[in-house]
């Protein structure tokens, strides 16, 4: 069934003041009347990931609109979404279009908890064998320039202090960054909380694993995957191949992503990366959406097939606010 969307009478040209939310008590929403509506109907008002109402239309000739009041004590200031789904009584559910509205100078607006994202994965450093320094990174979410405690278990170091815990300010929009490595092959644990909120401690985990065999001329190769689409925290691939095939030295390898992803340095989803010394090399994936995205990785220089691979960019945390896209489980 088409659905028009959630309707919110205070929006002037998509902004919400916070002076409409103190004469109102907080955002009014509707869910304005649709054109199959039918008795028994299940609706659910979604405001930024949750439930704000629920109703089942009991009299069809005064139902829907529904409206609610969100109180401004929930209402957080920047971008909000609404939308709702309607269920019939034969179990078939519909979705609206999502209604976008900007809230600014609510001053009752809740402080966002603090929210964290890791990827996962990368091999353990061994920087003697293979020139490269795997990372798992994380990104963290929350109140601008709170600072905020991150520490992870033995063995594992964060690469900013070079130890287990690190302590930094958020930037001026809440964002906050780090790497993890490992001397060894092994979950690590990592915790994370606001400093002045020592009670609200988020937990988490991250593996480092182990090289693999790519193909005929790749002799090894890793790659992390999870990272957020934040478009800076990165998926990695680590790998090495032979020095030469039948004679041809091997100096560069061909990338190709897929998606909305790019390589990060080149900002281009096709790129042509030379080896290191030791025919190693470390190369860098960011998306902006929440996807799958495929790698294919090619030695232009010698004869052989492409080796594919796939990793997963996932939401970043920011509480009730997903990328575009789809969210796919860990």
């Amino acid at each position: 069934m088409a659905l028009p969307e959630p309707t919110v009478p205070q929006k002037k040209e998509g902004v919400v003041t916070g002076n409409d939310l103190a004469v109102a008590g907080g955002l009014i929403v509707i869910v304005p009347r649709y054109v199959t509506a039918g008795l028994g109907d299940y609706i659910d008002l979604i405001f930024n990931g949750t439930s704000v109402l629920q109703r089942i239309i009991m009299d069809l000739a005064n139902e829907p609109p529904f409206s609610t009041i969100i109180p401004a004590y929930n209402v957080p200031n920047g971008n909000n979404t609404l939308f709702y789904t309607v269920t019939d009584t034969f179990n078939q559910t519909s979705t609206s279009p999502a209604a976008e509205v900007f809230i600014t100078g609510n001053s009752q607006a809740p402080s966002p908890p603090l929210a964290m994202a890791v990827s996962t994965n990368a091999a353990s450093i061994d920087y003697d064998a293979i020139n490269v320094e795997p990372f798992n990174q994380g990104a963290l979410v929350g109140r601008p320039t709170a600072q905020v405690n991150v520490t992870v278990s033995e063995p594992a170091f964060i690469y900013e202090s070079h130890s287990q815990k690190y302590s930094f300010f958020l930037d001026q929009n809440g964002l906050g960054f780090f790497k993890v490595y490992s001397p060894r092959q092994v979950m690590i644990y990592l915790t994370a909380y606001e400093t002045d909120r020592p009670d609200r401690v988020l937990h988490d985990t991250m593996i480092f694993g182990p090289y693999k065999i790519g193909n005929e001329n790749i002799e090894a190769i890793n790659f992390t995957t999870h990272a957020p689409a934040n478009g800076r925290t990165q998926n990695s691939i680590y790998l090495q191949t032979r020095p030469q095939a039948g004679g041809i030295y091997i100096t560069e390898i061909d990338v190709r992503v897929n998606g909305h992803a790019v390589i990060a340095g080149y900002n281009a989803q096709a790129a042509t990366i030379a080896l290191n010394s030791d025919n190693s090399v470390a190369i860098n994936i960011t998306d902006t959406y929440v996807e799958r995205v495929t790698v294919i990785l090619r030695l232009p220089q010698v004869a052989g097939g492409a080796f594919t691979l796939n990793t997963d960019f996932v939401a970043q945390p920011v509480p009730g606010i997903a990328a575009p896209g789809y969210v796919r489980d860990r």
